[in-house]
């Protein structure tokens, strides 16, 4: 066992001279090559007292390296990880020069993608007796929940966090949100800017963006600083348009789960609508629906208390699915 939760004080520090250190002598890195002839990068950190397998679904304008603590944290706990960065994200490959934009022909994309790399890498490198787990947040769990209705056995169990299941539309009116799909499918905008959205600048949010702590946010926001394949930043109209069919669609299968799913819900969010989780958990018995008080959107980039708690119940939650308490 290694020790566990990083303290707000020290964070930046430990993640640089612990964590960092620890997660590169084990680091592994590729790139996976999908139905449509795109390029994947992705991580994998594998854990040599293996107890399972975590794969991470990262959300919109996310990328691996933003969940270097998250990852540590798996390791700790006996598991090894994966980690695909989207197309559009990161180091894969995109369809657009701009990087900041973030687009996609449709969400179908991303299933494909995704269920790809899990069968085609994770589980032919996994022994057979092995678990394999799905860690999904934001986007990351549209794509997930998505994946979990199309190929219901792919993984053993899941954990969603703060999946986008219902769109807020940043306080956009719902008939002006119609008429922009509507103008979407009329003319040729798809790799065009949403209204509203616009390229990577720099400037930091207030109150530490969709994190509760500052240490947190402002390690990540350096990353993003110092690698321009990090600035995603903006949603395009084909982006939006996929996001909007890809929530209806996965309300309408809620019920193909059949899983154990936990799903965790920040009690502040402001980047997705928390209705689509109730809904979602409501239509289905294998979901279970924790609300995370104190937090924000990015649940993992909440202050020390908050993330204590937040872990301790995704162990309790494996402990169960996978078998053997590790403490």
């Amino acid at each position: 066992m290694c020790d566990m939760y990083l303290k707000d004080s020290r964070f930046i520090e430990d993640m640089e001279k612990t964590v960092v250190p620890k997660l590169s002598k084990i680091k592994e890195s590729g790139y996976y090559g999908t139905n449509d002839g795109k390029r994947l990068y992705y991580e994998k950190f594998i854990n040599e007292n293996e107890r399972a397998v975590v794969v991470i679904s990262h959300g919109f304008c996310e990328f691996a390296e933003k969940f270097e603590e998250v990852i540590y944290y798996f390791l700790c706990k006996g598991y090894s990880v994966y980690i695909p960065e989207h197309r559009g994200h990161g180091k894969s490959d995109r369809d657009v020069d701009d990087l900041s934009k973030v687009y996609v022909k449709s969400f179908d994309e991303y299933v494909s993608d995704f269920a790809g790399f899990v069968n085609d890498i994770v589980k032919k490198e996994t022994e057979k007796d092995k678990k394999i787990i799905l860690y999904a947040h934001s986007m990351g769990g549209a794509i997930g929940a998505l994946v979990l209705e199309k190929y219901p056995h792919l993984f053993d169990c899941a954990i969603l966090t703060s999946p986008m299941l219902k769109m807020r539309y940043n306080g956009m009116p719902e008939l002006l949100v119609k008429f922009l799909k509507a103008y979407a499918a009329l003319f040729p905008v798809g790799k065009k800017y949403v209204i509203g959205q616009k390229a990577f600048t720099g400037d930091r949010e207030d109150d530490f963006g969709c994190c509760t702590c500052g240490a947190r946010y402002e390690y990540i926001f350096k990353k993003r600083e110092r690698n321009d394949r990090y600035h995603m930043n903006g949603a395009t109209y084909g982006w939006s348009v996929g996001a909007m069919n890809a929530v209806k669609k996965l309300q309408k299968n809620a019920h193909k789960v059949d899983i154990p799913v936990l799903l965790m819900q920040a009690d502040n969010d402001m980047v997705v609508d928390n209705k689509g989780q109730d809904k979602f958990a409501k239509a289905n018995k294998n979901v279970i629906l924790i609300k995370i008080p104190n937090s924000k959107h990015e649940i993992y980039g909440s202050d020390y208390n908050t993330i204590k708690w937040y872990y301790d119940i995704i162990w309790k939650f494996l402990d169960k699915q996978i078998g053997g308490n590790l403490g």
